[in-house]
């Protein structure tokens, strides 16, 4: 799995993402290094918790789902609002970028999240209280 991550995170840096790095670095790295014993929303628990830093830090910030055309799950990332431009953050996949067709090498649909459905997810609640 590191290594598909690794694959990813270069073929994303190489075709599209920013040069620069996301908000919070420091955060953004501890949420994408800590591991979870579900392995199975990793992704909305780690956008979550990079959501709520970036909110504490007063950034224009929300969690999106995007879904691949060929994957039957979707996927939870940060979409971080910033001089006019949009750019996304991947904790899970360490990915950021400003366009999301580029950073995933696919077509994907964009969803957002409301605040409600992030406060009822109760695989979040257990992850809520990272500092």
């Amino acid at each position: 799995m590191k290594s598909l991550i690794a694959i990813l995170a270069g073929l994303a840096l190489s075709s599209g993402c920013v040069s620069n790095n996301p908000p919070r670095l420091n955060e953004f790295r501890d949420i994408s290094n800590q591991v979870y014993i579900l392995d199975v929303n990793d992704c909305s628990n780690k956008a979550g918790q990079y959501y709520r830093v970036l909110k504490k830090q007063g950034y224009s910030a929300k969690v999106i789902i995007i879904q691949e055309p060929d994957k039957l799950r979707p996927h939870a990332i940060v979409q971080i609002s910033k001089d006019g431009k949009d750019y996304f953050a991947d904790p899970t996949f360490v990915i950021y970028g400003t366009e999301p067709n580029e950073m995933y090498l696919t077509p994907i649909h964009l969803r957002d999240v409301t605040e409600k459905e992030l406060e009822e997810d109760p695989e979040y609640q257990k992850f809520s209280n990272f500092k």
